[in-house]
């Protein structure tokens, strides 16, 4: 029994680092989408503003400072998102290691619940099996006084 309840355990806490692992790389997956549109919108925007200029030196300079501008924002942008990223992992972490203690402790009360059922249902059993045995040791008896009293029939 202990066995069961400790592999169950194990696979319980396989899963949620599976869970874990999944959410992280699903996080990491839309940050990563959420840079590349607003890089995609930022280059895009530039490209826009400076085509208005009045000539090609002037658009071609307010482009690439413009990159430049958009590459360092990007930079800010990223260092800020994955600071942001680890304190919002630090928080899920923290919320499934909550909720993984309540559902060991919801787990613990029935199991708990389950092994007092268990225990009564088995002495139920107990008690009728003694039951059944002393029927038979009685009726072994009245067998017995039977033959000795030369087939002579004993009603019960």
């Amino acid at each position: 029994m202990r066995s069961w309840r400790r592999n169950w355990k194990k696979e319980l806490e396989e899963d949620e680092e599976l869970e874990e692992e999944k959410l992280k790389e699903e996080l990491e997956e839309e940050l990563e989408e959420e840079l590349e549109g607003k890089l995609y919108e930022e280059l895009k925007g530039i490209g826009g503003r400076e085509i208005g200029g009045r000539g090609i030196g002037r658009i071609e300079l307010g482009i690439l400072g413009g990159i430049v501008g958009v590459i360092e924002g990007i930079g800010g942008r990223i260092g800020g998102g994955i600071r942001g990223f680890g304190g919002e992992l630090e928080d899920i972490e923290e919320e499934l290691k909550e909720e993984l203690q309540e559902l060991k402790e919801e787990l613990e009360v029935k199991l708990e619940d389950l092994n007092e059922e268990l225990k009564e249902e088995l002495e139920e059993l107990k008690e009728e099996e003694l039951e059944e045995l002393k029927k038979d040791e009685e009726l072994e008896k009245l067998e017995e006084l039977e033959e000795e009293l030369g087939g002579m029939r004993i009603r019960i």
